[in-house]
């Protein structure tokens, strides 16, 4: 079963931008990435974050709508089929995607919003019936993750 990390933004922080900079960590960490989004507009949204993040840096990416290549490192989907053979998952969506058990980490990204924490709460509880090693880490601001 995957190793599962919750991470609870601030109020103010931005999922999506906190979803590029995990993205980016793992790559340096040698991983591959599936960015789960909700939506192809979604998708259009991150493909274009990941570009523009951060002043200085690129993050290679493909969207998951063609042919997918194993040598570029992050591929962005929102069907759940779309996703190959990368090792970490980083999910933008409500639900706990088919396929989650195929990765080895999942990444769950929860904003400050009380509606989208309880949603999150939720799939702690499922993650944790599945027998997935879960952890916590609180963010307390945009600071803890930019660099």
């Amino acid at each position: 079963m995957p190793r599962v990390d919750f991470y609870v933004l601030p109020p103010a922080a931005r999922a999506d931008q906190f979803a590029c900079v995990m993205a980016q960590k793992a790559r340096q960490q040698g991983h591959s990435v599936y960015l789960q989004a909700t939506s192809s507009e979604q998708v259009a949204r991150m493909d274009d974050l990941l570009w523009t993040f951060r002043d200085i840096s690129f993050l290679p990416h493909q969207r998951a709508d063609g042919q997918i290549s194993a040598d570029i490192p992050v591929t962005i989907g929102w069907e759940p089929d779309h996703a190959g053979q990368q090792d970490v998952l980083i999910n933008l969506s409500d639900t706990i995607p088919r396929q989650a058990e195929n990765f080895s980490r999942i990444v769950e990204i929860v904003s400050g919003d009380e509606s989208e924490r309880e949603i999150a709460r939720q799939r702690y509880r499922d993650y944790r019936q599945r027998g997935c090693e879960l952890h916590n880490h609180t963010i307390g601001s945009e600071n803890d993750y930019a660099a």
